[in-house]
């Protein structure tokens, strides 16, 4: 979770994830992100194909506008405990605490807080009871 109190906006709940190194593709960055993140060590190919994207325009602080597109894999694994001793000094300023979440209450949070991607509730829902889609699904908030 982004604490407010070290970021200055609102609780975020966030998916482990970053930007690619150099020439890493997206599934590459991934496996890499997820083990900085949480501790868990799987290989790029075990993720697969991204099972959905978030694509926007963003108007940053310093006046810059960027392009983003983040992709999202959907991974089944054992219950292990997150380690995020791997996470660079800025990621760490800025997060406070793990969770595990039941399905449930990815939909049900407190407006006080916010769970990005905006969506995954119902993508999760969907994914298990459909299965990996045969195209990435676009996630809300998408333009």
């Amino acid at each position: 979770m982004r604490d407010p109190e070290k970021v200055g906006f609102q609780r975020q709940w966030i998916t482990p994830g970053g930007r690619t190194n150099g020439e890493e593709t997206t599934r590459d960055a991934a496996a890499r992100e997820l083990a900085e993140e949480t501790g868990l060590v799987v290989s790029p190919n075990q993720l697969g194909s991204p099972v959905a994207y978030f694509e926007t325009l963003w108007d940053a602080p310093d006046g810059v506008v960027y392009h983003v597109h983040d992709d999202y894999w959907m991974l089944r694994t054992a219950s292990f405990s997150p380690d995020n001793s791997g996470l660079e000094p800025d990621e760490r300023a800025g997060l406070s605490v793990h969770r595990w979440w039941p399905l449930a209450d990815l939909r049900g949070l407190p407006p006080a807080e916010v769970f990005l991607p905006i969506g995954l509730g119902d993508l999760t829902s969907y994914l298990l009871a459909n299965g990996h889609p045969k195209e990435p699904v676009r996630l809300p908030g998408s333009n």
